[in-house]
């Protein structure tokens, strides 16, 4: 090791070979490693996509304890890094949707289509979170944490109901194979999903956090982030106007954005974190973060409703009251 590098989210070092990054393990339920593998060399071949590689250790192990924690080791080759100009990240996610949709998954032989299965999966975690509000709400000794969660469960609730209705209705009645527009996506993609090592290169795509899904998870994710930081308008309509160029969606591709943006990903992930890993420490970071939230959903209510109106597509009436918002949450 040369010196240590900073990348992103990531720690690394440099080399005389190049860049390694250390990644924490995937969690279960994220896809077999060797397939991403698989996906990335597929990718590699077709050009264009700069893709980190993955190390394994030298007992053959996917992965190293560093610190107490399971990490993966990636190498990014120096050859692999190209000096130029940096392409706007809408661009980019559309040329990687583009490619990654020839690939195919082989290995998924499920007939459920991508919104069912998001369908699904929301009403798993948010019968948990009805599970624990039912517990807090019966106590007699509240924490901060506590009282900040009998106080808005109830809101987010309903609106994951509305989300999972949303995706349901969009789809019944019709015929829909679930491989229809998947491609290969992200956990969740945001702004720094994306590995940059050197600002004047191009960023590295980091295969641990692939998984195949449908385009609009991508869009969603990508959009959610920019409203919560609120972001200006014309950086949101610049992305979507470049990603657009690469990679068209059709109405039923809007109908996913929108549904999967309306689902309250942020509130229910720092609950989840609260109570599944309960500490005094992330107890008291998880309340900043759920007060944080609860702050700014009206304002991103607005952005939602306004990205709705300005798409112009026949929704469907069980969210109208979104898409007519102008004022604030109070």
């Amino acid at each position: 090791m040369q010196r240590k590098v900073p990348a992103g989210m990531y720690e690394g070092f440099s080399a005389d070979s190049g860049t390694y990054i250390f990644v924490p393990k995937l969690e279960t339920g994220r896809g077999s490693l060797k397939e991403k593998i698989s996906w990335a060399e597929m990718l590699k071949q077709n050009g264009g996509i700069q893709v980190a590689q993955f190390v394994q250790s030298v007992n053959g192990r996917e992965t190293i304890p560093i610190d107490g924690e399971e990490r993966m080791l990636f190498y990014i080759p120096e050859e692999e890094r190209t000096v130029g100009h940096m392409t706007e990240t809408g661009s980019s996610l559309g040329m990687f949707h583009k490619q990654g949709s020839h690939l195919g998954n082989a290995s998924d032989s499920s007939t459920v289509s991508f919104g069912m299965r998001w369908s699904q999966w929301w009403e798993m975690r948010i019968d948990q979170l009805e599970s624990w509000y039912a517990k807090v709400s019966q106590q007699t000794d509240f924490t901060s944490f506590d009282r900040w969660f009998v106080l808005t469960f109830p809101y987010y609730l309903g609106l994951t109901e509305n989300a999972i209705q949303w995706l349901r209705e969009m789809e019944s009645g019709r015929e829909y194979s679930a491989k229809e527009g998947g491609s290969i996506s992200h956990f969740r993609f945001t702004e720094g999903t994306w590995l940059t090592v050197d600002p004047e290169r191009t960023e590295v795509k980091l295969p641990s956090d692939w998984l195949y899904d449908h385009p609009a998870r991508d869009v969603a994710e990508w959009l959610r982030e920019a409203f919560f930081q609120q972001e200006p308008t014309q950086r949101i309509e610049s992305f979507l106007h470049h990603y657009l160029q690469h990679n068209a969606f059709t109405d039923q591709d809007w109908m996913m954005v929108f549904g999967r943006l309306v689902f309250p990903y942020l509130y229910i992930e720092q609950v989840e974190k609260h109570y599944m890993y309960e500490s005094s420490t992330v107890g008291k970071e998880m309340e900043w973060s759920v007060e944080e939230i609860w702050e700014r959903e009206g304002t991103y209510l607005e952005q939602l409703g306004k990205l709705g109106r300005n798409l112009g597509r026949n929704w469907p009436g069980k969210i109208d009251w979104i898409l007519q918002r102008e004022g604030r949450l109070r």
